[in-house]
């Protein structure tokens, strides 16, 4: 397996500015983002599919030891959601979160109480690529 090339203090830095910009065109878009937060190429064609391609030795459903960046995955709808750990403990930062179309920041709880979406777990490793996360979240 190869390292990816950034970090999770990168990946979450890069969806925080989209945030801050308040930039919108997310709709729909988790994987995608996620993917170019990243920068990573996509290799899965929805967000259930990454979770199901994770090897499972990756695959945490502990959020305990969770670090800044990493990937969490929902089941729920069509194609599943995917998320970043936000700086935040207890936060992630999400597309369509809470607002369609854009990138919010928002607590685990928030997409099962919202969506109905069941939280899977998360990932130190992405698109066939070992994650560098290094801070855990405050």
């Amino acid at each position: 397996m190869t390292m990816s090339r950034i970090s999770g203090n990168q990946a979450y830095a890069h969806m925080n500015i989209w945030l801050l910009q308040h930039r919108n065109g997310f709709k729909g878009w988790c994987l995608r983002t996620c993917n170019d937060a990243w920068a990573l190429p996509h290799t899965a064609p929805s967000a259930i599919e990454a979770w199901h391609q994770t090897p499972a030795q990756h695959r945490h459903k502990d959020l305990k030891g969770i670090k800044v960046g990493a990937p969490i995955y929902f089941d729920g709808g069509a194609y599943g959601h995917i998320v970043l750990q936000s700086k935040r403990a207890g936060y992630v930062i999400s597309t369509d979160a809470p607002t369609p179309d854009y990138i919010g920041e928002v607590p685990y709880s928030w997409f099962e109480k919202h969506w109905g979406y069941k939280l899977l777990g998360w990932a130190d490793h992405f698109c066939g690529q070992d994650l560098v996360l290094t801070d855990y979240p405050k």
